[in-house]
């Protein structure tokens, strides 16, 4: 979301992208089902991205959008 990235740009924080592996096997978006699978989450904490006045948000978000993919597993 875009909101995001507003924030820590307008206050100068780094942004910190999150990769969040194994949630489609915990609740798959193809199957109406009304309840969650067991199956195990990796959550990576990637490096954070500093602030740069010179970056716009456009360019902050494919660069964090570069980073979360980079860090999905590969079937």
């Amino acid at each position: 979301k875009k909101g995001a990235y507003i924030l820590a740009n307008d206050i100068k924080l780094p942004i910190v992208p999150l990769t969040i592996n194994g949630s489609f096997e915990v609740l798959p978006a193809t199957k109406k089902i009304n309840f969650v699978k067991r199956h195990q989450l990796t959550l990576t904490i990637h490096k954070p991205i500093p602030y740069d006045e010179t970056k716009d948000l456009a360019t902050l978000i494919e660069e964090s959008r570069q980073v979360i993919e980079q860090g999905l597993f590969k079937d």
